[in-house]
């Protein structure tokens, strides 16, 4: 897969952030906040939540992409991995949320 002309590397995250020209920084990671605050935005202006209480959070994402890629994907991962993405795994560091394991 490439992105912007370039192979996209193990390392790279899943949703980068972007500089103050709009290019793509594949080495940091988008923030937590910074998406929350696109969740709220986007579910507020659409009256999803009208008449109920909560909110969407990055949360069912994780443990989403965890159950997908452990059921169905065609390059199925190991139940440790799906763990390790779902923030399961005891002692993981919170950055990784955002990032493929390799």
């Amino acid at each position: 897969m490439e992105a912007q002309g370039r192979q996209l590397q193990p390392d790279d995250f899943v949703f980068p952030t972007l500089d103050a020209k709009g290019l793509i920084k594949y080495q940091e990671a988008l923030s937590q906040p910074r998406i929350q605050g696109w969740l709220d935005q986007l579910t507020n202006r659409s009256g999803l939540l009208v008449r109920r209480n909560g909110r969407f959070t990055t949360h069912c994402f994780r443990r989403g992409g965890a159950q997908f890629r452990f059921m169905f994907a065609k390059e199925m991962w190991s139940l440790k991995a799906a763990k390790w993405w779902g923030g399961l795994v005891r002692g993981r560091r919170k950055w990784h949320h955002n990032a493929l394991p390799a």
